[in-house]
């Protein structure tokens, strides 16, 4: 038998998607053992006839899927999620500054589980996100400078956020 899996969304500039297999085995600790695993955008797998679990994880948004494969039978397969895109950007706090010098983001869902994170220091990221309300902070280096928004992303549509600082620059003497 024959699976070929890819996810939603086809948007290439995000991570792949990381596609698992797994079957019932009672002798696992969770059920479950994995198979495969692949990170590619469209996943191949040669399986033997029987129930397979599947799951698409990218970001903080995993889909998963029962699938029963006959003998001989090729599986296609899209793996779609309820995400949606969010495209973070920065102005420089102060003149004569760069949007990139020590930026950082945290966003963290407000409407769910408060565990659900992501970090991360990139400039101009875009980031894969379930559908709901999240609360983004961008933090500026060595400056106690940050923005706080809080945002709502909607499954299947992306959006952009420009974040900007209202700073003031203190000389004493």
């Amino acid at each position: 038998a024959f699976l070929q899996l890819s996810a939603a969304g086809g948007n290439t500039t995000l991570e792949p998607p990381l596609f698992t297999v797994a079957e019932d085995d009672p002798d696992a600790p969770q059920g479950r053992r994995e198979l495969a695993r692949s990170a590619a955008q469209q996943a191949d797998f040669i399986l033997s006839p029987g129930t397979y679990y599947v799951t698409a994880t990218q970001g903080l948004v995993e889909t998963r899927e029962r699938l029963a494969i006959a003998p001989g039978e090729v599986v296609k397969r899209t793996l779609s999620s309820a995400a949606g895109w969010l495209a973070l950007s920065s102005k420089p706090p102060l003149a004569g500054a760069s949007a990139s010098d020590h930026l950082s983001y945290k966003i963290t869902r407000i409407d769910g589980s408060p565990q659900e994170m992501v970090t991360t220091s990139s400039p101009a990221p875009t980031v894969l996100l379930p559908g709901g309300r999240y609360r983004v902070e961008g933090r500026y280096g060595l400056m106690n400078v940050r923005t706080v928004r809080e945002i709502e992303v909607k499954a299947g549509q992306g959006q952009q956020l420009l974040l900007e600082p209202l700073v003031a620059m203190l000389r004493l003497r």
